[in-house]
């Protein structure tokens, strides 16, 4: 069987990071909450800008996991199916390896 893992917000915690960003930038405090939807309409920020940023933060960042037992977890699926790792994102390969999958994945 073929597992397909979504990297942003399932694997990596870009919530967390892309508010940090934000919070640096304009010296506002946003907080999870204002990141519950994407409709950006009714968040405190434009599509242009969470994508500039989420962008950024991808080049110039590592991103934390968002639970630290992530590797293990993959691993032991790994062992008995084919994880795959799911990104539209470019150049993360090497950001997925320094988090520890195996090979195989």
């Amino acid at each position: 069987m073929c597992i397909a893992i979504d990297l942003d917000g399932t694997l990596a915690d870009i919530r967390t990071v892309f508010l940090e960003e934000l919070e640096r930038q304009e010296d506002i405090v946003h907080s999870f909450e204002d990141l519950e939807n994407y409709y950006f309409d009714e968040a405190p920020f434009s599509v242009k800008k969470f994508h500039r940023l989420a962008r950024e933060n991808w080049k110039n960042r590592e991103i934390p996991l968002t639970d630290k037992e992530i590797p293990t977890h993959l691993e032991e699926l790994s062992q008995s199916h084919r994880v795959d790792i799911v990104t539209v994102r470019d150049d993360v390969d090497r950001k997925i390896l320094r988090i520890g999958y195996s090979e195989k994945m």
